[in-house]
């Protein structure tokens, strides 16, 4: 009788692949509108009752009475230094952002400390401060994807995907741009593409988009006037113009940190910070109002109006100089979109500095400048190419934008390493360079396993250190046939002891049930 061959197996469904993770990723990019439109209008009422603005007009682009520009910003970093102060003190544990959510915790992020940083990041900006909205906008969205995971008990690799369409969801909604929205969930907040969630992605992105501009008009929109192109004889000039940007990203970064550590060094309490800094931020805005909030009438007038070379160093200064010191200071916010305006403006004066030799055209230059520097700070280059093409409408740049943007990301990766979030992990002393998922032995090392006393092991087996990793050590054992290593010390090499492969994956599964991320 003929044997019955055996059933084939049926693949796992990839994460994000099936009709009830789209519904929820759907369900969390209409969140996520919400959720922007509401940060946005907050702002705009902040700034109409304390600038005395009209509803919708741009902060940055605006005449303000001097007495406002200086007062609101100290009174405002006051009273947000003292408030902010208290709340962190009740912090029982550092906020975790969407990347190192993705990267540390498999997705699990707290959607009260979530709301906290989004209300901080709405004050900051309606008072003045020179910082974006688009950090705020990335931790609630991302937040409210975590959380309603975690209520469907959904697993790692799902719940990090759900995060990804929530802060994905946010800046598509935010910049009316569905598509820069999913690579900024892509490249950002997953660090990889898999085809399985695209649909997903995508789809957030498209209901976040849809909600917002049922709540927000249009968006935001960058009018430029006429049609920027770019000659083919200009690509070596964007080449030049993406290692200028790359250098200046590097600087801002930088400069930050160096803000941070002043602050700190200096004999001011914490929460009096903001405070000096708003007074710092007031006596800038008095030469430009282009350094209040996060910049966006700023930008769309620079690349509407004919631009003036003097006046648009001056203000890639003073921005430059305004972020960093509001950001070091503790003010809550970004440099998303203040690395746009200062790369539109660094693009704009490249053209008007070479005008005397060549022709070129301002607005489209900035356009091109406004992607590289963002994507020398904040990194995603297809992010920052869809961005500038959607929100400026200028599909023909694509190919300048696509050099420009490619140059400046290679010269930043290998000249600094970091994007501003990974930046400001390494200033907290967290081994993180992006989203990409770390498994529950990245902290664990030989030493955590190793039986001190066991001497057993032969002496040709491959030889481990303590201080190794222990998912190093798991794939020596499974390149090899040992069923134990030796252990030798990190710098003496002398034998310490052994290491058995029952016990390092005993380690392992120890540490999943610790605090495994597959835990709801």
């Amino acid at each position: 009788m003929a044997a019955t061959p055996p059933a084939e197996a049926k693949p796992s469904p990839a994460p994000g692949d099936g009709l009830r993770f789209l519904v929820l990723a759907i369900l969390v990019g209409a969140m996520a509108g919400l959720l922007v439109s509401a940060i946005e209008r907050a702002t705009d009422f902040l700034h109409v009752l304390l600038f005395g603005l009209e509803s919708g007009t741009r902060l940055s682009a605006s005449e303000v009475p001097a007495w406002r520009v200086l007062a609101v910003p100290v009174l405002g970093g006051l009273v947000y230094g003292l408030v902010s102060r208290q709340l962190d003190r009740r912090r029982k544990e550092p906020v975790v952002d969407p990347i190192e959510a993705n990267a540390v915790t498999g997705g699990r992020m707290a959607l009260g400390d979530s709301a906290v940083i989004g209300a901080q990041t709405v004050v900051s900006s309606g008072v003045g401060a020179s910082v974006g909205l688009e950090g705020g906008y990335t931790q609630v969205c991302a937040a409210v994807g975590s959380r309603l995971g975690g209520l469907l008990g959904l697993h790692r690799a799902e719940l990090r995907l759900l995060v990804a369409c929530g802060g994905g969801a946010g800046i598509a909604a935010a910049f009316n741009a569905p598509l820069a929205g999913a690579f900024y969930a892509f490249e950002l907040l997953l660090g990889s593409y898999a085809i399985p969630s695209f649909a997903p992605v995508l789809a957030a992105c498209l209901a976040g988009v849809l909600v917002g501009r049922q709540l927000l008009d249009a968006g935001y929109v960058i009018g430029v006037s006429g049609s920027p192109q770019l000659a083919a004889a200009d690509l070596p000039l964007l080449v030049v113009l993406g290692l200028l940007c790359a250098v200046a990203g590097i600087l801002l970064m930088r400069l930050v940190g160096w803000t941070e550590r002043a602050f700190r060094a200096s004999p001011v309490p914490p929460g009096l910070r903001p405070c000096l800094a708003g007074g710092i931020v007031g006596l800038l805005a008095l030469v430009t109002p282009q350094v209040l909030s996060s910049g966006h009438g700023a930008l769309v007038v620079g690349l509407q109006a004919t631009p003036v070379l003097h006046l648009l160093v001056l203000a890639v200064v003073l921005k430059a100089v305004a972020a960093a010191v509001s950001l070091g200071s503790g003010f809550r916010g970004g440099l998303f979109f203040a690395s746009l305006l200062l790369g539109s403006q660094i693009g704009e004066g490249m053209s008007l500095a070479l005008a005397s030799f060549l022709p070129l055209d301002p607005a489209g230059f900035g356009i091109a400048g406004m992607s590289a520097m963002a994507v020398a700070v904040i990194g995603g280059p297809f992010t920052m190419v869809t961005l500038a093409l959607e929100t400026s409408g200028a599909f023909a740049m694509l190919l300048p934008v696509t050099v420009a943007v490619l140059t400046a990301s290679f010269a930043t990766r290998h000249l600094f390493g970091y994007s501003f979030a990974t930046w400001r992990f390494h200033l907290r002393g967290a081994a993180i360079l992006g989203p990409d998922d770390l498994d529950p032995l990245h902290d664990l090392t030989v030493g955590s396993a190793m039986d001190p006393g066991r001497v057993t092991a032969a002496a040709d087996a491959p030889t481990v250190t303590r201080g190794m990793p222990l998912r190093e050590a798991v794939a020596t054992f499974e390149a090899t046939t040992a069923a134990e290593l030796p252990v030798v010390d990190d710098y003496t090499g002398a034998r310490i002891g052994s290491l058995t492969r029952m016990a390092a994956m005993r380690t392992y599964l120890d540490a999943l049930d610790r605090g495994g991320p597959d835990r709801p």
